[in-house]
């Protein structure tokens, strides 16, 4: 019986520049398909100097970083590591420090201008990829804390201290359309009707929109939602 030798393993150095996440490639060209920097640039104005990355560079930058693994500010060092990425990028990943400072000047008006960058990406997509019709599935959850410390982060009845962001997605894509962080001891169906107004304002006019929700959630605010949402943004009689 012939028995073939071990292949034989040559271990070396190398001058290139490589990169161990590949794929970020594909969703930089995503986000530049969906216009998601110019979006944001267009609507946030958070930066006090004109200097370094534009709002958009850095929430992109961010989020690439999230969706590659990252899930604390530390994280973003890994990311900022990785020299090819840079390469290919055009800039580099924002150090954690900068970051964390970036994020802290954030107020509830800044949220709501990225959330109407957001609106258009959203919309945007669907645009694109021809979607008809949309059945957008509503619900709540419960993010728990190991710290009590936590800003927003309450005692709920399942024993432990979370948060309870609402959460929209699309059941026919599988994607993601909108989600808003509460308290803890927020109910289920708490600030329903604006999330509501804003979720329908996500889809492009002339697509079919179907929502399922539980009976946390009841029917009253839903309605108040609908009125909420202009006949403009929906596309549609409210």
């Amino acid at each position: 019986m012939r028995v073939d030798p071990w292949p034989t393993v040559g271990v070396g150095t190398t001058e290139r520049a490589i990169t161990a996440y590949g794929e970020a490639v594909l969703l930089r060209d995503l986000m530049t398909t969906l216009g998601v920097v110019m979006s944001i640039d267009d609507c946030l104005g958070l930066k006090v100097r004109a200097r370094g990355l534009s709002e958009g560079e850095f929430v992109a930058a961010v989020a690439e970083a999230i969706a590659l693994g990252a899930t604390c500010l530390d994280g973003l060092g890994v990311a900022r590591a990785d020299l090819a990425q840079e390469e290919l990028r055009g800039y580099a990943m924002p150090a954690p420090q900068t970051a964390g400072a970036f994020l802290r000047r954030f107020t509830r008006g800044h949220i709501r201008q990225l959330d109407k960058a957001l609106e258009a990406i959203t919309a945007r997509a669907w645009r694109l990829s021809g979607v008809a019709s949309v059945t957008l599935d509503f619900d709540s959850t419960y993010v728990f804390s190991r710290s009590k410390r936590r800003q927003g982060a309450d005692r709920t009845y399942k024993k432990g201290y979370a948060l309870h962001p609402l959460l929209c997605c699309d059941a026919e894509t599988g994607a993601a359309v909108h989600a808003r962080l509460r308290r803890g001891r927020a109910g289920p169906n708490t600030g329903i009707s604006t999330f509501l107004a804003e979720t329908l304002r996500r889809v492009p006019a002339g697509v079919s929109v179907r929502a399922r929700v539980d009976s946390g959630f009841g029917l009253f605010g839903f309605h108040r939602g609908v009125t909420e949402a202009s006949r403009s943004q929906l596309g549609r009689p409210a």
